[in-house]
This record gives structure tokens, C-alpha cells and sequence, in this order.
């Protein structure tokens, strides 16, 4: 049998990639690194093999909403976008047009302070929500793009917005029932490593290694139709879930393996911050759409021989 290959889901919407959230001394939320290292410590046995390989392939699977590429459809209804100053920060970021410049050149003209970064703010407002522990800390070179510091307090005022609408939401409800609980299992920022099969260069499937970030994954009340609810926080300017469907399989596939419990009785959700908009997934997210997924990446990567 071939060795797994390895391969990072930088699926950083994480941005964020990924996030955010708090509670009292007594109902901690177990959500801190020793925590965390002892919840690796009982799975281990699950991926133990693929730490045996030292190759690694990093993979930014999902379509980051990073540049100012926006569909017809967005740009006539952004006056709608909630949080629009959020965009012009972004766009007051890009370097101005160099005289002269080549067309290559222009083509990689990038924000400086863009929505990657954004996301990642907004991810880490919503951790500490969730974590008690005084650990989690918005690194300052996000901002290192933004020029004034009124639009540095705008970017944090949004992302606290946001924050507040998801505290008040059913979802966040079922969250803190997780966090409160017994067995109290609630992961804000679930590293995984797992493995899937897919099929590579060479035509056959093979067991792939895959590694990424859970924004959020909580187990549900025993009356529950599901056992496990994964969350994935998006920034979006809009509510488009179809480009997450692939991360939100890959994700679930990966629960299903470390949890030990079926696929189906995960729950994905997908939760839109701008709009304070929840959308389940669940019946769209499979195992083969994941696979096909990695095939697909795979085979980019064997043709442009990254």
C-alpha cells in the first residue's frame, strides 16, 4: 500500500482561517491548549500513520474572497452589502497605479490590507467569545495595511457587530448548551489531520492526507437528529454557499473519522457574519464531493508540477 500523501487545507477563510468566543470560570469552555492537546492525545490513534511521512503538499483548497473580483450580480446589489465600509477600506489599500507599469504588473496589484485579513479578525473577535482563557490575540501586522487609525476602529467596531448578532442567534444558543454541558465538548479552532481517498495523477485512488482548521464544532443534546454541528464562518460580501460545499465535505468527513460517528449525523452549517445569516448544509455535503474535490486539486497540481 502507498504512503498517504499529505495535503494542508489552508482553508483560511481564515480567512481566518479560522476564529472566536467566551464564557465564566465555571462553565469554561474546554477550549484551551492543554485541553486541546489532551483531546489529540485520545484520537491520535486515528492519523498516527500519516506522521510517518515527511512530504507535505499545502493546498489552499477554498476560493478566498481575497481580491476585489466581485460577479455582475454583487456589484449591482452593493448597496446592500452590509458592512460596506469594510470595501472601501480594502480598496483604499491598494497601491496606487505606477505610470508606466506593465499590464503583468498591474495584474498583481494586491490591497494591502485585503479581505483575507479582514476575515482573520473577524474569526479571531469570535474566539474569544468562546475562549475564557486571555490567549487569544489579533496579531498587528492585520492591520499593518491600514493606513488610519479610524479605519482600524472601524474594522474592529464591525467585527464586534458581528459578533454580538451571532451571540444572539439560535445557533449561538446551542452553542453555549454544548459548552455548559457534561460532557462539555465544544472546539472553537479544531485543528485535524485525517485521511480520504482520491483518485491521482496516475488514475488511481489513494488514501490522501488532509490537515485543516474547524472554525467551530460542538457536540448537540441527546434529542438532537445530529450528534456533532460543524459551523464555518464566512465574511462574504455575498451569500453564495455552492463554492463552500467541497471545504464543508472535507471538514465533515474529517469529524466523522476522528469523532467516530456517521457523516450524516454531522451537521454542517455555514454561517454568513455580514448578513448574520445561518445556512445548513448538511444534505448538499458528501464524502464523494470531497474526494472529487481532491482529485481535482491534485490534478492541477500534477499538471503545473507544484
Amino acid at each position: 500500500m502507498s504512503t498517504p500523501k499529505k495535503i494542508d487545507l489552508e482553508f483560511f477563510d481564515s480567512e481566518i482561517a479560522k476564529k472566536d468566543e467566551n464564557k465564566a470560570e465555571n462553565n469554561e469552555i474546554l477550549n484551551t491548549k492543554e485541553a486541546k492537546n489532551e483531546f489529540a492525545k485520545q484520537k491520535a490513534s486515528i492519523y498516527e500513520s500519516a506522521k510517518e511521512e515527511p512530504s507535505e503538499i499545502i493546498l489552499p483548497l477554498h476560493m478566498s474572497p481575497s481580491s476585489l473580483e466581485t460577479s455582475e450580480e454583487e456589484k449591482e446589489s452593493a448597496k446592500e452589502v452590509p458592512f460596506s465600509e469594510i470595501d472601501e477600506i480594502v480598496k483604499k489599500s491598494i497601491p496606487r497605479r505606477e505610470v508606466g507599469a506593465s499590464s503583468e504588473k498591474e495584474k498583481k496589484r494586491r490591497p494591502r490590507f485585503g479581505y483575507n485579513d479582514f476575515g482573520s479578525i473577524a474569526h479571531k473577535t469570535l474566539e474569544k467569545r468562546f475562549n475564557t482563557k486571555d490567549d487569544i490575540h489579533i496579531e498587528q501586522k492585520l492591520y499593518d495595511g491600514i493606513d488610519d487609525d479610524k479605519d482600524v476602529k472601524k474594522v474592529n467596531e464591525i467585527c464586534e457587530k458581528m459578533a454580538d448578532t451571532f451571540e444572539k442567534s439560535a445557533l449561538f444558543s446551542q452553542c453555549k448548551k454544548a459548552a455548559e454541558g457534561e460532557e462539555r465538548e465544544l472546539y472553537s479552532e479544531f485543528g485535524f489531520r485525517s485521511t480520504l481517498e482520491a483518485e491521482c495523477a496516475d488514475g488511481k485512488k489513494h488514501a490522501v492526507v488532509i490537515r485543516g482548521s474547524i472554525d467551530l464544532i460542538f457536540k448537540n443534546e441527546d434529542d438532537s437528529a445530529f450528534k456533532y454541528t460543524i459551523v464555518d464562518y464566512k465574511t462574504d460580501r455575498a451569500v453564495k454557499k455552492e463554492k463552500y460545499l467541497p471545504q464543508l465535505s472535507c471538514y465533515r468527513a474529517a469529524a466523522a473519522d476522528i469523532f467516530g460517528v456517521k457523516e450524516e449525523e454531522i451537521r454542517c452549517v455555514l454561517y454568513f457574519l455580514r448578513y448574520g445569516q445561518e445556512i445548513d448544509v448538511s444534505q448538499e455535503c458528501s464524502k464523494e464531493k470531497a474526494s472529487a474535490e481532491l482529485s481535482r486539486v491534485l490534478a492541477s497540481i500534477s499538471k503545473n508540477d507544484l
